[in-house]
């Protein structure tokens, strides 16, 4: 019979030094759980007496294996995500790759109409690129949202204006009219006293617009860049990817049936290897004795 840890009958009692371990981990904040019998902790401490009643009790521990449970937990999650994904795998692979073939053999198929429609659409309106305006593949040109005709001060002989804090701090000449004066230190600051940097207003066009987009020059249509390996090596590609394929060529690519994976031959074949029935003296402890000997005569 199982003895008794006082806390009901038939169950085991733990040592009295694990439970002082456990204690003094649930304690210092940890868990209060037994050790791992793989860990091993080794302590040595001292008492010294500084004086009555004071003592100093230095205590070192040295731990063997300390890390195997947090090891082994990492394992464990790295085990369990491997085998979740290597159930997915396959067969959603598959589903999800044949659906964006077939969305591609769609817009494969839609283009190819298109260009069949282009002598119809001065007739009945132009048909635009499905990829062009959903994908952003077509230049945006600048656009011109303001124009106003201003009066800047311009340093003499620049042809740009001044910036706009800067405007406010040129003073115009009593002597000549459109003339005016920007006094600038040495160190580039205001200073009135400075010699002074001769400005002349002139007209501008001031136009505020919104900046040109340029279509990079690596874009291309899906129907040449996808690229969908099959799962099986040894199988056929879901989608290849081509530079230089027109859609009618992809759509020929895209609406053919996928042939099913078929099982790898492995024909049974054989070789023949020479064996080598040269006598070998095996009682001879000499390595040289076999050696021919040549004269040098």
């Amino acid at each position: 019979m199982a003895a008794s840890n006082g806390m009901g009958r038939g169950r085991p009692t733990r040592p009295r030094w694990l439970r002082r371990g456990c204690q003094a981990n649930l304690i210092s904040g940890g868990t209060g759980s037994a050790c791992s019998r793989d860990k091993l902790v080794f302590e040595v401490h001292a008492q010294l007496a500084v004086g009555n009643g004071i003592f100093f009790e230095p205590v070192v521990q040295y731990v063997v294996n300390g890390d195997r449970d947090a090891r082994r937990a990492q394992h464990a999650d790295a085990v369990a995500k491997c085998d979740a994904i290597r159930q997915r795998l396959p067969a959603e692979y598959r589903r999800h790759a044949l659906a964006l073939r077939g969305l591609l053999r769609d817009l494969a198929e839609a283009e190819v109409a298109r260009e069949q429609a282009e002598p119809l659409q001065e007739e009945f309106g132009a048909i635009l690129p499905v990829e062009d305006e959903l994908r952003r593949l077509v230049h945006v040109p600048e656009e011109i949202v303001s124009q106003e005709t201003v009066t800047l001060w311009v340093i003499d002989g620049r042809v740009e204006p001044l910036r706009q804090d800067q405007q406010k701090d040129v003073q115009a000449s009593e002597r000549k009219a459109g003339k005016g004066y920007l006094y600038v230190g040495s160190t580039g600051s205001l200073d009135r006293t400075g010699s002074p940097l001769e400005c002349t207003r002139r007209r501008f066009t001031r136009t505020r617009y919104r900046v040109a987009i340029a279509t990079p020059w690596t874009a291309a249509s899906l129907l040449n860049t996808v690229s969908l390996p099959a799962f099986d090596v040894h199988s056929e590609d879901f989608v290849t990817a081509e530079q230089f394929r027109s859609p009618h060529t992809a759509l020929a690519h895209l609406e053919r049936d996928l042939p099913e994976p078929a099982e790898l031959a492995r024909p049974v074949l054989e070789r023949f290897e020479m064996v080598d029935d040269t006598p070998r003296d095996t009682e001879s402890k000499d390595p040289f004795a076999s050696l021919p000997l040549r004269s040098v005569a």
